[in-house]
Formats: structure tokens, sequence, C-alpha cells
């Protein structure tokens, strides 16, 4: 991830409004905002910046979910690597200066261990239970 996208990420997140997001504010103060940028940023290039950021996440977000869906990761191996991207986010975290309280970190790791369990029981559901179709609501075994 760059770091232009990651500065624009971590300032939409402190600049969201209750009707969006100061896109004109976080360009027009760019350079004061992120030591390493030396110019300012229209609104619509720090749309573009968001939206990047917003395209990487579901990316990796997908990514992850195959790989738990597909079987392509042990129960163990997922708890590995759920272990170290909690890590790097952490430590990402730390270095933006973010605080992120035990309780936050707990209720961050169970919403994503409820969305796990989730996608394990459908991906189970669809591989080895009756379907039904989405347009009739006709209902298919599953061949064994």
């Amino acid at each position: 991830m760059s770091r232009s996208t990651s500065g624009i990420a971590r300032l939409c997140a402190d600049f969201r409004t209750e009707t969006g997001v100061e896109m004109t504010k976080i360009g027009e103060n760019l350079p004061e905002l992120v030591p390493f940028m030396t110019d300012t940023y229209s609104p619509q290039a720090v749309n573009q910046a968001r939206a990047s950021f917003e395209k990487k996440v579901q990316t990796a977000g997908a990514t992850f979910l195959y790989g738990a869906m597909s079987d392509f990761f042990t129960a163990e191996e997922l708890d590995d690597v759920m272990y170290e991207a909690a890590e790097v986010a952490k430590f990402l975290l730390e270095v933006e200066g973010a605080e992120l309280s035990v309780e936050e970190e707990l209720a961050a790791e169970d919403r994503v261990s409820e969305l796990m369990r989730e996608v394990r029981e459908h991906s189970v559901a669809i591989r080895h239970d009756e379907v039904s179709c989405p347009e009739c609501g006709h209902q298919f075994e599953a061949d064994e």
C-alpha cells in the first residue's frame, strides 16, 4: 500500500463528518497534515486516493475470505493469518500515534470472528446441503 493512499485513508477517517468526508479541507491542507506530501490535492484526487484504498481493502478481504471459504487454510493457519494481520494493523496504528483500547481491539476481533463463523456456515451449507435456486426457489441436493 502506498504511503499517500494509507495517509489519505487515515485523513478520511479523521475528517469524517455526519454528511461524509471533508475532501476539500484534506486536499487544501495536505502538506501540513502529511509531512511527506509536498503539494495540495484537489477534492477529486483525495476521493480517488480514498477509493483506491477501499479497493485494496476489498481485494485483500475477498482474497482472505476466498482462502477461508475454499478450505485452502486450516483453522490453525487462518488463526495465524488473523493474528499476524492484527499485529500489523496494531503496529500501523501505533506508528500513526493512534491508540486502540483493549475493548476496541477485542470488539474488532469479535466482529471478524463472527463474520468468519458466518462465512464458514454459508460455505458448508452451499457445498454440502440443499441449495435453492435464487430465481425460482427450486431445491437442489448437492452431489456427494
